[in-house]
């Protein structure tokens, strides 16, 4: 049997932030797979990579791009920092322009940043289709701004891609149809498994003066650093270490790796966490 060819489709994947870099990193090197392989002479996926420039400065963006081998981007916003209103409409703005240029068959974003409810927003009105990767993760909690991007997101998206089935369920509690929800595993898990290796050779304990059985004090979000006390202890070593001082973190991707990468840790926060799995599992459930 002859498979008829479809043809081409363009895809624009937006990244802003750090958070986002090693989210897209997968579905990158996914995409490179596919368009090397036999189902290529089907569909070839050509894809633009949009840096919005919301994260801009070489340890949150640059440096990001080189260990994760990521490609330059093709298009760079420049947006810059500001306050919400401001970085949103910047991105609202310089993004449209490249839609209305580009004209692409599929918008992907990730994530819950300012750059990720903006660059949604402007395809949405356009009516170009928007895919979110990491769809239905909820704090329930609206004082936080990534909780506000993340219900926007998932409303005007065509493709919803969740990481767990809790979000599934939140999803169809807020109306999306069962249709449009893609239970697909965490993408955060992909680029974690794909970098550990490189991750177990860095000297970074060695060059701090650290061991691999002393605790590791994580610095909290910049952005709550002055809601918390301190930041989890995390133990190499599978022992969690006794200490006057606990750790508090919020950081959504470190519970993440440390439930995967079978790392032992104690999380005290108000449990607003978009991952469920954290505080349920435990960590270390392998």
């Amino acid at each position: 049997m002859t498979l008829r060819r479809i043809g081409s489709r363009k895809w624009i994947l937006v990244a802003g932030a750090r958070p986002n870099f090693m989210k897209v990193a997968p579905l990158i090197r996914a995409i490179d797979e596919h368009n090397s392989s036999c189902h290529s002479s089907l569909v070839t996926i050509h894809y633009l990579l949009v840096h919005t420039g919301q994260h801009y400065d070489f340890n949150m963006s640059d440096a990001f791009f080189m260990d994760l081998n990521l490609p330059k981007p093709d298009v760079h916003l420049g947006v810059g920092s500001g306050n919400h209103g401001e970085q949103t409409g910047r991105v609202l703005i310089e993004f449209e322009k490249v839609l209305l240029k580009e004209k692409p068959d599929l918008v992907i974003v990730v994530g819950d940043v300012n750059s990720t409810m903006a660059a949604a927003l402007a395809a949405a009105k356009l009516h170009i289709p928007v895919a979110h990767v990491e769809a239905g993760l909820r704090s329930f909690d609206r004082k936080m701004p990534e909780e506000i991007n993340r219900l926007v997101t998932d409303a005007v998206s065509d493709y919803l891609f969740t990481p767990s089935p809790e979000g599934d369920e939140n999803l169809l509690k807020e109306g999306i149809p069962k249709e449009k929800i893609f239970l697909v595993g965490d993408i955060m898990v992909d680029s974690l498994m794909f970098h550990l290796g490189q991750a177990k050779k860095s000297t970074i304990l060695h060059r701090l003066g650290l061991t691999d059985s002393r605790p590791i004090d994580h610095p909290d979000h910049p952005d709550r650093i002055d809601q918390t006390d301190q930041i989890d202890q995390i133990d190499q070593t599978d022992q969690i270490d006794q200490t006057d001082q606990i750790d508090q973190t919020d950081q959504t991707d470190q519970k993440l790796d440390s439930l995967i990468s079978s790392v032992i840790c104690k999380f005290f926060t108000n449990l607003l966490t978009p991952y469920p799995a954290s505080p349920i599992e435990g960590s270390d459930p392998w």
